[in-house]
Protein backbone atom coordinates (compact mmCIF):
# COMPACT_ATOMS: atom_id res chain seq x y z
CA UNK A 1 0.00 0.00 0.00
CA UNK A 2 0.89 3.56 -0.65
CA UNK A 3 -1.37 6.16 1.23
CA UNK A 4 -1.16 9.92 2.37
CA UNK A 5 -3.27 10.70 5.23
CA UNK A 6 -2.29 14.05 6.44
CA UNK A 7 -0.01 16.92 5.92
CA UNK A 8 1.03 19.43 8.82
CA UNK A 9 3.17 22.60 7.62
CA UNK A 10 4.30 25.92 9.18
CA UNK A 11 5.11 29.10 7.05
CA UNK A 12 5.68 27.34 3.92
CA UNK A 13 5.06 29.72 0.86
CA UNK A 14 1.76 31.16 0.75
CA UNK A 15 0.39 28.82 3.45
CA UNK A 16 1.30 31.23 6.46
CA UNK A 17 1.46 30.14 10.05
CA UNK A 18 0.19 26.80 11.10
CA UNK A 19 -1.89 24.96 9.07
CA UNK A 20 -3.53 20.79 8.77
CA UNK A 21 -4.81 19.17 6.33
CA UNK A 22 -6.30 15.57 5.81
CA UNK A 23 -7.52 14.07 2.28
CA UNK A 24 -10.62 12.21 1.74
CA UNK A 25 -10.42 8.45 3.38
CA UNK A 26 -13.24 7.48 1.22
CA UNK A 27 -11.87 6.34 -2.86
CA UNK A 28 -13.38 8.41 -5.29
CA UNK A 29 -12.69 11.53 -7.39
CA UNK A 30 -11.87 14.98 -5.64
CA UNK A 31 -11.78 18.08 -7.04
CA UNK A 32 -9.64 20.34 -5.91
CA UNK A 33 -9.83 24.13 -6.82
CA UNK A 34 -8.97 27.52 -5.77
CA UNK A 35 -10.46 31.07 -5.03
CA UNK A 36 -8.19 34.19 -4.78
CA UNK A 37 -10.19 36.51 -2.72
CA UNK A 38 -6.85 38.75 -2.34
CA UNK A 39 -6.74 39.01 -6.24
CA UNK A 40 -10.58 38.26 -7.41
CA UNK A 41 -9.28 38.80 -11.25
CA UNK A 42 -6.73 35.86 -10.60
CA UNK A 43 -10.09 33.53 -10.68
CA UNK A 44 -9.07 30.26 -9.17
CA UNK A 45 -5.32 30.70 -10.14
CA UNK A 46 -2.26 32.11 -7.52
CA UNK A 47 -4.46 30.60 -4.63
CA UNK A 48 -2.23 28.18 -3.59
CA UNK A 49 -3.58 24.92 -4.86
CA UNK A 50 -0.38 23.57 -6.97
CA UNK A 51 1.72 25.08 -3.43
CA UNK A 52 -0.39 22.05 -1.68
CA UNK A 53 0.87 19.34 -3.79
CA UNK A 54 4.71 20.90 -3.25
CA UNK A 55 4.31 20.56 0.46
CA UNK A 56 3.97 16.75 -0.25
CA UNK A 57 6.83 16.64 -2.58
CA UNK A 58 9.22 19.41 -0.67
CA UNK A 59 8.77 17.06 2.49
CA UNK A 60 9.33 13.74 1.25
CA UNK A 61 12.32 14.73 -1.30
CA UNK A 62 13.93 18.23 -0.56
CA UNK A 63 12.67 20.60 -3.54
CA UNK A 64 9.19 21.46 -5.11
CA UNK A 65 8.46 20.05 -8.33
CA UNK A 66 9.03 23.35 -10.16
CA UNK A 67 12.82 23.08 -7.84
CA UNK A 68 12.46 25.43 -5.19
CA UNK A 69 14.39 24.60 -2.26
CA UNK A 70 15.96 26.27 1.00
CA UNK A 71 14.76 29.93 1.36
CA UNK A 72 12.28 29.71 -1.14
CA UNK A 73 9.61 27.73 0.19
CA UNK A 74 9.57 30.18 3.37
CA UNK A 75 6.85 32.10 3.61
CA UNK A 76 7.53 36.06 2.95
CA UNK A 77 8.34 37.81 6.05
CA UNK A 78 9.10 33.96 7.75
CA UNK A 79 12.26 32.65 9.19
CA UNK A 80 11.24 29.41 9.22
CA UNK A 81 9.10 26.47 7.98
CA UNK A 82 8.24 23.06 8.68
CA UNK A 83 5.80 20.39 6.84
CA UNK A 84 5.12 16.94 8.25
CA UNK A 85 3.67 14.08 6.18
CA UNK A 86 1.64 11.16 7.44
CA UNK A 87 2.17 8.06 5.04
CA UNK A 88 1.46 4.16 4.89
CA UNK A 89 4.25 2.41 2.48
CA UNK A 90 3.73 -1.27 2.62
CA UNK A 91 3.19 -2.00 6.42
CA UNK A 92 5.29 1.21 7.63
CA UNK A 93 3.92 3.95 9.06
CA UNK A 94 5.83 6.81 8.35
CA UNK A 95 5.78 10.51 9.84
CA UNK A 96 8.00 12.70 7.89
CA UNK A 97 9.05 15.71 8.69
CA UNK A 98 11.26 18.28 7.29
CA UNK A 99 12.38 21.92 8.32
CA UNK A 100 14.23 24.52 6.46
CA UNK A 101 16.35 26.83 8.56
CA UNK A 102 17.51 24.69 10.07
CA UNK A 103 17.62 22.34 7.06
CA UNK A 104 16.22 18.64 9.26
CA UNK A 105 15.25 15.85 7.99
CA UNK A 106 13.33 13.11 10.34
CA UNK A 107 11.20 9.96 9.81
CA UNK A 108 9.11 8.99 13.04
CA UNK A 109 10.65 11.61 15.12
CA UNK A 110 14.35 9.94 13.93
CA UNK A 111 16.89 12.26 12.43
CA UNK A 112 17.29 10.39 8.85
CA UNK A 113 19.16 11.19 5.67
CA UNK A 114 17.19 11.61 2.37
CA UNK A 115 19.00 8.15 1.01
CA UNK A 116 17.13 6.20 3.69
CA UNK A 117 14.12 8.42 3.91
CA UNK A 118 13.84 7.33 -0.32
CA UNK A 119 14.63 3.47 0.61
CA UNK A 120 11.75 3.68 2.81
CA UNK A 121 9.28 5.28 -0.10
CA UNK A 122 10.23 2.76 -2.14
CA UNK A 123 9.94 5.60 -4.53
CA UNK A 124 12.19 8.23 -6.19
CA UNK A 125 11.69 12.06 -6.93
CA UNK A 126 11.00 11.16 -10.83
CA UNK A 127 8.85 7.64 -10.40
CA UNK A 128 6.84 9.76 -7.55
CA UNK A 129 6.09 12.57 -9.95
CA UNK A 130 5.02 10.14 -12.73
CA UNK A 131 3.08 7.45 -10.31
CA UNK A 132 1.67 9.52 -7.49
CA UNK A 133 1.49 13.35 -8.21
CA UNK A 134 2.14 14.39 -11.74
CA UNK A 135 2.65 18.40 -11.27
CA UNK A 136 1.63 21.29 -13.09
CA UNK A 137 4.87 22.38 -14.41
CA UNK A 138 6.48 18.73 -15.40
CA UNK A 139 6.75 17.11 -19.04
CA UNK A 140 4.49 14.31 -19.47
CA UNK A 141 6.10 11.23 -20.52
CA UNK A 142 4.98 11.27 -24.06
CA UNK A 143 6.07 14.92 -24.13
CA UNK A 144 9.97 13.88 -23.60
CA UNK A 145 12.26 13.33 -26.29
CA UNK A 146 12.97 9.92 -27.48
CA UNK A 147 16.42 9.81 -25.47
CA UNK A 148 14.99 11.59 -22.53
CA UNK A 149 11.75 8.99 -22.46
CA UNK A 150 14.13 6.22 -22.85
CA UNK A 151 16.63 7.49 -19.84
CA UNK A 152 13.37 8.22 -17.64
CA UNK A 153 11.87 4.82 -18.59
CA UNK A 154 15.30 3.46 -17.46
CA UNK A 155 15.59 5.57 -14.05
CA UNK A 156 12.08 4.21 -12.88
CA UNK A 157 12.51 1.44 -13.85
CA UNK A 158 16.04 0.92 -12.75
CA UNK A 159 16.80 -1.10 -16.10
CA UNK A 160 20.07 1.07 -16.12
CA UNK A 161 21.07 -1.67 -13.39
CA UNK A 162 21.71 -4.26 -16.35
CA UNK A 163 23.89 -1.26 -18.01
CA UNK A 164 26.19 -0.94 -14.89
CA UNK A 165 26.33 -5.16 -14.67
CA UNK A 166 27.49 -4.63 -18.38
CA UNK A 167 29.80 -2.08 -18.20
CA UNK A 168 31.22 -3.94 -14.54
CA UNK A 169 31.60 -6.87 -16.71
CA UNK A 170 33.49 -4.86 -19.72
CA UNK A 171 35.77 -3.54 -16.58
CA UNK A 172 36.16 -7.22 -14.99
CA UNK A 173 37.37 -8.18 -19.05
CA UNK A 174 39.46 -5.42 -18.89
CA UNK A 175 41.07 -5.87 -15.67
CA UNK A 176 41.55 -9.97 -17.06
CA UNK A 177 43.08 -9.19 -19.46
CA UNK A 178 46.04 -6.73 -18.15
CA UNK A 179 46.32 -9.73 -15.58
CA UNK A 180 46.38 -11.96 -18.13
CA UNK A 181 48.97 -9.76 -19.84
CA UNK A 182 51.03 -9.40 -16.58
CA UNK A 183 50.94 -13.24 -16.17
CA UNK A 184 52.43 -13.90 -19.95
CA UNK A 185 55.13 -11.50 -18.91
CA UNK A 186 56.06 -13.41 -15.98
CA UNK A 187 55.86 -16.51 -18.18
CA UNK A 188 58.09 -14.67 -20.76
CA UNK A 189 60.47 -14.09 -18.09
CA UNK A 190 60.29 -17.50 -16.28
CA UNK A 191 60.89 -19.13 -19.73
CA UNK A 192 63.77 -16.96 -19.73
CA UNK A 193 64.87 -17.78 -16.43
CA UNK A 194 64.18 -21.78 -17.55
CA UNK A 195 66.61 -21.70 -20.21
CA UNK A 196 69.05 -19.82 -18.21
CA UNK A 197 69.05 -22.04 -15.53
CA UNK A 198 69.83 -25.07 -18.16
CA UNK A 199 72.82 -23.62 -19.51
CA UNK A 200 74.29 -23.02 -15.93
CA UNK A 201 73.50 -26.31 -15.26
CA UNK A 202 75.39 -27.55 -18.62
CA UNK A 203 78.30 -25.29 -17.74
CA UNK A 204 78.64 -26.26 -13.92
CA UNK A 205 78.66 -30.09 -15.00
CA UNK A 206 81.68 -29.32 -17.68
CA UNK A 207 82.99 -28.10 -15.02
CA UNK A 208 82.30 -30.49 -12.56
CA UNK A 209 83.56 -32.90 -14.90
CA UNK A 210 86.94 -31.18 -15.55
CA UNK A 211 87.29 -30.79 -11.94
CA UNK A 212 86.84 -34.16 -11.12
CA UNK A 213 89.74 -35.44 -13.67
CA UNK A 214 91.88 -32.78 -12.43
CA UNK A 215 91.82 -33.73 -9.12
CA UNK A 216 91.85 -37.80 -10.50
CA UNK A 217 94.99 -36.32 -12.67
CA UNK A 218 96.64 -34.54 -9.32
CA UNK A 219 96.24 -37.82 -7.34
CA UNK A 220 97.78 -39.88 -9.98
CA UNK A 221 100.77 -37.52 -10.16
CA UNK A 222 101.40 -37.47 -6.47
CA UNK A 223 101.35 -41.03 -6.24
CA UNK A 224 103.72 -41.56 -9.24
CA UNK A 225 106.01 -39.48 -7.09
CA UNK A 226 105.29 -40.75 -4.02
CA UNK A 227 106.08 -44.37 -5.60
CA UNK A 228 109.51 -42.67 -6.57
CA UNK A 229 109.99 -41.39 -3.08
CA UNK A 230 109.34 -45.36 -1.78
CA UNK A 231 111.55 -46.42 -4.34
CA UNK A 232 114.30 -43.69 -3.19
CA UNK A 233 113.92 -44.50 0.39
CA UNK A 234 114.41 -48.32 0.10
CA UNK A 235 117.64 -47.30 -2.03
CA UNK A 236 118.53 -45.04 0.62
CA UNK A 237 117.93 -47.69 3.44
CA UNK A 238 119.72 -50.30 1.39
CA UNK A 239 122.69 -47.60 1.21
CA UNK A 240 122.51 -46.78 4.69
CA UNK A 241 122.70 -50.23 6.03
CA UNK A 242 125.24 -51.11 4.07
CA UNK A 243 127.48 -47.73 5.01
CA UNK A 244 126.19 -48.36 8.56
CA UNK A 245 127.95 -51.98 7.55
CA UNK A 246 131.52 -49.78 6.71
CA UNK A 247 131.60 -47.45 9.45
CA UNK A 248 131.63 -50.55 12.27
CA UNK A 249 134.14 -52.29 9.87
CA UNK A 250 136.32 -49.26 10.17
CA UNK A 251 136.01 -48.89 13.54
CA UNK A 252 137.00 -52.33 14.37
CA UNK A 253 139.82 -52.24 12.13
CA UNK A 254 140.76 -48.70 13.67
CA UNK A 255 140.56 -50.13 17.17
CA UNK A 256 142.49 -53.20 16.48
CA UNK A 257 145.32 -50.95 15.07
CA UNK A 258 144.89 -48.01 17.26
CA UNK A 259 145.32 -49.74 20.65
CA UNK A 260 148.81 -50.65 20.15
CA UNK A 261 150.08 -49.36 17.49
CA UNK A 262 150.93 -53.19 16.33
CA UNK A 263 150.03 -54.87 13.25
CA UNK A 264 148.15 -57.92 13.99
CA UNK A 265 149.49 -60.09 12.01
CA UNK A 266 153.65 -59.40 12.16
CA UNK A 267 153.04 -58.04 15.88
CA UNK A 268 155.34 -55.00 14.45
CA UNK A 269 154.80 -51.65 15.56
CA UNK A 270 152.09 -49.33 12.79
CA UNK A 271 153.38 -46.74 11.06
CA UNK A 272 151.49 -43.67 11.69
CA UNK A 273 150.57 -43.31 7.64
CA UNK A 274 148.25 -47.00 8.02
CA UNK A 275 146.83 -45.12 11.35
CA UNK A 276 145.71 -41.84 9.36
CA UNK A 277 144.27 -43.82 6.59
CA UNK A 278 142.33 -46.02 8.85
CA UNK A 279 141.65 -43.31 10.38
CA UNK A 280 140.40 -41.48 6.77
CA UNK A 281 138.68 -44.15 5.91
CA UNK A 282 136.08 -44.32 9.27
CA UNK A 283 135.77 -40.86 9.00
CA UNK A 284 135.12 -41.18 5.19
CA UNK A 285 132.26 -44.03 6.31
CA UNK A 286 130.68 -41.62 9.09
CA UNK A 287 130.41 -38.39 6.82
CA UNK A 288 128.67 -40.73 4.16
CA UNK A 289 126.15 -42.47 6.65
CA UNK A 290 125.09 -39.44 8.24
CA UNK A 291 124.58 -37.61 4.54
CA UNK A 292 122.71 -40.94 3.49
CA UNK A 293 120.88 -40.45 7.06
CA UNK A 294 119.98 -36.82 6.29
CA UNK A 295 118.58 -38.22 2.70
CA UNK A 296 116.59 -40.85 4.26
CA UNK A 297 114.88 -38.06 6.73
CA UNK A 298 114.31 -35.75 3.63
CA UNK A 299 112.84 -38.46 1.32
CA UNK A 300 110.43 -39.62 4.79
CA UNK A 301 109.43 -36.46 4.70
CA UNK A 302 108.54 -36.06 1.36
CA UNK A 303 106.94 -39.59 1.52
CA UNK A 304 104.97 -37.96 4.76
CA UNK A 305 103.83 -34.34 2.49
CA UNK A 306 102.83 -36.71 -0.50
CA UNK A 307 100.76 -39.13 1.77
CA UNK A 308 99.37 -35.52 2.76
CA UNK A 309 98.74 -34.08 -0.26
CA UNK A 310 97.58 -37.65 -1.50
CA UNK A 311 94.52 -37.88 1.40
CA UNK A 312 94.05 -34.29 0.83
CA UNK A 313 92.92 -34.45 -2.29
CA UNK A 314 90.78 -38.01 -1.96
CA UNK A 315 89.18 -35.77 0.27
CA UNK A 316 88.65 -32.58 -2.00
CA UNK A 317 85.02 -31.82 -2.88
CA UNK A 318 84.33 -30.90 -6.30
CA UNK A 319 82.28 -27.15 -5.63
CA UNK A 320 80.04 -27.74 -8.86
CA UNK A 321 78.16 -30.85 -6.91
CA UNK A 322 76.69 -28.09 -4.58
CA UNK A 323 76.27 -25.40 -7.13
CA UNK A 324 74.38 -27.68 -9.34
CA UNK A 325 72.37 -28.74 -7.00
CA UNK A 326 71.63 -25.47 -6.22
CA UNK A 327 70.85 -24.73 -10.01
CA UNK A 328 68.71 -27.79 -10.44
CA UNK A 329 66.71 -26.53 -7.13
CA UNK A 330 66.17 -23.19 -8.62
CA UNK A 331 65.29 -24.83 -12.06
CA UNK A 332 62.62 -27.32 -10.51
CA UNK A 333 61.16 -24.36 -8.68
CA UNK A 334 61.07 -21.83 -12.13
CA UNK A 335 59.57 -25.05 -13.01
CA UNK A 336 56.61 -25.03 -10.89
CA UNK A 337 56.23 -21.21 -11.56
CA UNK A 338 55.69 -21.65 -15.36
CA UNK A 339 53.03 -24.23 -14.53
CA UNK A 340 51.75 -22.21 -12.23
CA UNK A 341 51.80 -19.41 -14.28
CA UNK A 342 50.46 -21.41 -16.99
CA UNK A 343 47.26 -22.52 -14.98
CA UNK A 344 46.74 -18.93 -14.26
CA UNK A 345 46.49 -18.01 -17.41
CA UNK A 346 43.88 -20.75 -18.38
CA UNK A 347 42.02 -19.74 -15.11
CA UNK A 348 41.91 -16.10 -16.22
CA UNK A 349 40.87 -17.19 -20.05
CA UNK A 350 37.82 -19.13 -18.63
CA UNK A 351 37.08 -16.32 -16.79
CA UNK A 352 37.53 -13.74 -19.18
CA UNK A 353 35.37 -15.69 -21.72
CA UNK A 354 32.63 -15.70 -19.22
CA UNK A 355 32.90 -12.25 -17.93
CA UNK A 356 33.29 -10.94 -21.85
CA UNK A 357 29.75 -13.16 -22.64
CA UNK A 358 28.20 -10.81 -20.04
CA UNK A 359 29.25 -7.86 -21.59
CA UNK A 360 26.48 -8.43 -24.06
CA UNK A 361 24.50 -10.76 -22.11
CA UNK A 362 23.33 -7.81 -19.04
CA UNK A 363 22.57 -5.68 -21.64
CA UNK A 364 20.42 -8.39 -23.69
CA UNK A 365 18.52 -9.23 -20.25
CA UNK A 366 17.96 -5.45 -20.13
CA UNK A 367 16.11 -5.27 -23.53
CA UNK A 368 14.50 -8.49 -22.73
CA UNK A 369 13.05 -6.77 -19.50
CA UNK A 370 12.47 -3.58 -21.58
CA UNK A 371 10.35 -5.87 -24.37
CA UNK A 372 8.50 -7.45 -21.33
CA UNK A 373 7.47 -4.06 -19.76
CA UNK A 374 6.94 -2.10 -22.72
CA UNK A 375 4.07 -4.51 -23.80
CA UNK A 376 2.79 -4.31 -20.35
CA UNK A 377 2.69 -0.62 -20.69
CA UNK A 378 0.99 -0.80 -23.90
CA UNK A 379 -1.39 -2.83 -22.74
CA UNK A 380 -1.93 -0.57 -19.67
CA UNK A 381 -1.64 2.58 -22.26
CA UNK A 382 -4.42 1.08 -24.25
CA UNK A 383 -7.05 0.30 -21.48
CA UNK A 384 -6.91 3.82 -20.70
CA UNK A 385 -7.12 4.96 -24.40
CA UNK A 386 -10.77 4.65 -24.51
CA UNK A 387 -12.25 5.71 -21.40
CA UNK A 388 -10.82 9.25 -22.37
CA UNK A 389 -13.23 9.20 -25.86
CA UNK A 390 -10.35 7.43 -28.22
CA UNK A 391 -12.12 4.86 -29.11
CA UNK A 392 -10.45 2.16 -31.41
CA UNK A 393 -6.69 3.88 -30.98
CA UNK A 394 -3.96 2.23 -29.90
CA UNK A 395 -0.50 2.72 -28.70
CA UNK A 396 2.79 0.71 -29.53
CA UNK A 397 6.45 1.54 -28.44
CA UNK A 398 9.25 0.55 -29.46
CA UNK A 399 12.78 1.59 -27.99
CA UNK A 400 16.64 0.70 -27.98
CA UNK A 401 18.19 -1.53 -30.45
CA UNK A 402 21.92 -2.76 -30.70
CA UNK A 403 23.46 -1.90 -33.64
CA UNK A 404 26.23 -4.18 -35.70
CA UNK A 405 29.64 -2.53 -33.69
CA UNK A 406 27.93 -3.51 -30.30
CA UNK A 407 26.05 -0.45 -29.06
CA UNK A 408 22.97 0.52 -27.97
CA UNK A 409 20.93 3.06 -29.98
CA UNK A 410 19.10 5.16 -28.08
CA UNK A 411 15.49 6.31 -28.29
CA UNK A 412 12.04 5.40 -27.16
CA UNK A 413 9.38 6.16 -29.54
CA UNK A 414 5.32 6.04 -29.24
CA UNK A 415 3.16 5.68 -32.34
CA UNK A 416 -0.03 6.25 -32.49
CA UNK A 417 -2.47 3.92 -34.43
CA UNK A 418 -6.08 6.04 -35.33
CA UNK A 419 -8.89 5.66 -37.04
CA UNK A 420 -8.37 7.38 -40.62
CA UNK A 421 -4.80 7.43 -40.57
CA UNK A 422 -3.09 5.28 -43.02
CA UNK A 423 -0.64 3.97 -40.54
CA UNK A 424 1.10 4.12 -37.24
CA UNK A 425 2.09 7.59 -36.33
CA UNK A 426 4.76 8.95 -34.35
CA UNK A 427 3.43 10.72 -30.77
CA UNK A 428 4.89 14.17 -32.13
CA UNK A 429 3.04 14.41 -35.32
CA UNK A 430 0.12 14.64 -33.14
CA UNK A 431 -1.49 18.09 -31.77
CA UNK A 432 -4.61 19.67 -30.73
CA UNK A 433 -7.32 18.04 -27.63
CA UNK A 434 -6.07 14.45 -28.61
CA UNK A 435 -2.94 14.76 -27.32
CA UNK A 436 -4.09 15.47 -24.11
CA UNK A 437 -6.01 12.31 -23.95
CA UNK A 438 -2.90 10.46 -25.25
CA UNK A 439 -0.75 11.81 -22.59
CA UNK A 440 -3.08 11.08 -19.71
CA UNK A 441 -3.14 7.59 -21.00
CA UNK A 442 0.41 7.08 -20.84
CA UNK A 443 0.43 8.82 -17.63
CA UNK A 444 -2.04 6.24 -16.22
CA UNK A 445 0.06 3.24 -17.68
CA UNK A 446 3.53 4.52 -16.25
CA UNK A 447 1.64 5.17 -13.05
CA UNK A 448 0.14 1.77 -12.86
CA UNK A 449 3.94 0.41 -13.74
CA UNK A 450 5.92 2.39 -11.37
CA UNK A 451 3.67 1.04 -8.75
CA UNK A 452 4.18 -2.55 -9.70
CA UNK A 453 7.58 -2.41 -9.73
CA UNK A 454 8.06 -0.82 -6.48
CA UNK A 455 5.87 -3.73 -4.76
CA UNK A 456 2.74 -0.86 -4.07
CA UNK A 457 -0.61 -0.68 -4.25
CA UNK A 458 -1.19 3.15 -4.54
CA UNK A 459 -4.19 4.14 -2.71
CA UNK A 460 -3.68 7.98 -3.51
CA UNK A 461 -3.22 10.02 -7.22
CA UNK A 462 -2.74 13.83 -7.74
CA UNK A 463 -3.37 15.50 -11.20
CA UNK A 464 -2.26 19.07 -11.79
CA UNK A 465 -3.79 20.97 -14.30
CA UNK A 466 -4.36 18.39 -17.12
CA UNK A 467 -7.00 20.69 -18.68
CA UNK A 468 -4.28 22.20 -20.75
CA UNK A 469 -5.43 22.62 -25.03
CA UNK A 470 -9.00 21.01 -23.82
CA UNK A 471 -12.30 22.17 -23.92
CA UNK A 472 -15.28 21.36 -21.58
CA UNK A 473 -15.87 17.93 -23.42
CA UNK A 474 -12.33 16.71 -23.25
CA UNK A 475 -12.39 17.97 -19.39
CA UNK A 476 -15.73 16.01 -18.88
CA UNK A 477 -13.86 12.74 -20.37
CA UNK A 478 -10.78 13.39 -18.31
CA UNK A 479 -12.89 13.59 -14.97
CA UNK A 480 -14.62 10.67 -15.97
CA UNK A 481 -11.90 8.62 -17.08
CA UNK A 482 -10.39 9.75 -13.51
CA UNK A 483 -13.98 8.64 -11.69
CA UNK A 484 -13.63 5.40 -13.20
CA UNK A 485 -9.94 4.72 -12.11
CA UNK A 486 -10.58 6.05 -8.82
CA UNK A 487 -13.66 3.07 -8.65
CA UNK A 488 -12.52 0.98 -10.06
CA UNK A 489 -9.29 0.46 -8.30
CA UNK A 490 -10.50 1.92 -5.32
CA UNK A 491 -7.92 5.52 -5.02
CA UNK A 492 -8.45 8.70 -4.00
CA UNK A 493 -7.78 10.98 -6.49
CA UNK A 494 -7.10 14.92 -6.23
CA UNK A 495 -8.09 16.63 -9.75
CA UNK A 496 -6.62 20.11 -9.46
CA UNK A 497 -8.17 22.37 -12.31
CA UNK A 498 -8.48 26.10 -12.46
CA UNK A 499 -11.59 25.71 -14.88
CA UNK A 500 -15.21 25.19 -13.62
CA UNK A 501 -16.13 21.07 -14.34
CA UNK A 502 -19.25 20.52 -14.26
CA UNK A 503 -19.09 16.87 -13.57
CA UNK A 504 -21.69 15.64 -11.19
CA UNK A 505 -19.27 12.33 -9.93
CA UNK A 506 -17.10 14.18 -7.57
CA UNK A 507 -17.03 12.55 -4.29
CA UNK A 508 -16.23 16.04 -2.88
CA UNK A 509 -14.61 19.67 -3.80
CA UNK A 510 -11.57 20.63 -1.49
CA UNK A 511 -11.04 24.63 -2.10
CA UNK A 512 -7.53 26.47 -1.43
CA UNK A 513 -8.99 29.69 -0.24
CA UNK A 514 -6.65 32.80 -0.71
CA UNK A 515 -6.92 35.91 1.09
CA UNK A 516 -4.56 38.49 2.91
CA UNK A 517 -3.29 36.18 5.53
CA UNK A 518 -2.41 33.50 3.09
CA UNK A 519 -3.79 30.27 1.87
CA UNK A 520 -5.68 28.02 3.66
CA UNK A 521 -7.82 24.60 2.63
CA UNK A 522 -11.65 24.16 3.17
CA UNK A 523 -13.59 21.05 2.42
CA UNK A 524 -16.88 20.68 1.06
Amino acid sequence: MFSIGCIELVDFRSYVGQHRFEFPKAPGLYFLTGHNKLNPRLGRNDCGKSTLLDVIFWCLYGRTSRGLKAGDVISWGKKSCSVTVWLEVGELKLGVWRSQAPNQLAVNDHITSQEELEKLLRLGPEAFSYAVMLPQFGDAFFDLAPAAKLTLFSDIMQLDYWLEKSQLASEQAAALLREKGEHELTLANLRGQRESSKTSILNLTARQVTFDQDVAATQSRIMGGLQRLLDEAERREAASEETTKLVKQAEVRLKKHGSQHLCPTCKQPVPDATLKVLHQNHADFERELRRLNQEQALCRQQIMAAQTSLATEANRLNPYAGLIASEQEALATIKQCINESKAAIDAINERHTATSFWVAGFKRIRLMIIEATLRQLELEVNNSLASLGLTDWSVQFDVERENKSGGVTKGFIALIRAPGAPGPTRWEAWGGGATQRLRLAGDFGLANLIMERAGLSNTIEFFDEPSSHMGQEGLLDVAETLHQRAVSSGKRILLVDHHTIDFGEFAGVITVLKDHKGSHVAMA
